[in-house]
C-alpha cells in the first residue's frame, strides 16, 4: 500500500484551539474531545480510504509534497516513527500537543491560529484581530498524561 498513512490510527494532533485530528497536516478536524474524535464516522472513513489505497483529500498537503518529489510528513513519519513497519494500530504512537500558539517564527507553512508571530502579520495585512490562544492543563482534566524519556525520544502516553 504505497499510499498508506498510519496517523488515522496511531497519530493524534490537538491544535492550540482544541481541535482533534490525525496529524498537523490534515485539513479538517474530527472533534473537540478524545471521545468525539475516536467515535467520529469521518475518521473511520479516512481509515477505510487508506485501507483501500486511496489518497484522501484531507491529506492534500502530503500528496502535494510527494507529487513534487519532496518527502511528506507521511513518508518521513513512516521511517522515523514507524521504522518502515506497520505499527500496533490499537494505541496512539504520535501525539502533538501544543500549549498555546506563542511562536517567534513566521513559517510559510503555518497560520495565525498556530503562531503568534503570524497573528501579527495577519492583523497587519488583513486588519483582522486574532487573539493569542493559550491551551492549558484545564483543557485536559479528563486525560492522564504519562511522560517518558528514553535516549533521544520523548513519549506521552494517554490513559
Amino acid at each position: 500500500m504505497t499510499n498508506m498513512c498510519y496517523h488515522p490510527w496511531v497519530g493524534l494532533d490537538i491544535s492550540a484551539q482544541g481541535d482533534f485530528r490525525p496529524c498537523c497536516k490534515y485539513n479538517g478536524t474530527f472533534g473537540l474531545s478524545l471521545k468525539e474524535y475516536e467515535n467520529n464516522p469521518s475518521l473511520q472513513k479516512l481509515q477505510q480510504d487508506f485501507l483501500n489505497g486511496e489518497r484522501p483529500s484531507g491529506c492534500q498537503r502530503c500528496w502535494s509534497d510527494e507529487d513534487s518529489g519532496l518527502p511528506s510528513k507521511r513518508t518521513i513519519d513512516n521511517v522515523y516513527f514507524f521504522n518502515d513497519q506497520v505499527p500496533d494500530m490499537k494505541s496512539y504512537k504520535v501525539l502533538s500537543l501544543p500549549f498555546g500558539n506563542t511562536c517567534n517564527l513566521t513559517c510559510i507553512t503555518c497560520n495565525p491560529e498556530s503562531s503568534s508571530r503570524w497573528q501579527k502579520e495577519w492583523q497587519t495585512i488583513h486588519n483582522v484581530d486574532i487573539l493569542p490562544y493559550h491551551f492549558y492543563k484545564e483543557n485536559f482534566v479528563h486525560l492522564n498524561l504519562h511522560l517518558f524519556f528514553d535516549q533521544n525520544k520523548f513519549l506521552i502516553i494517554l490513559s
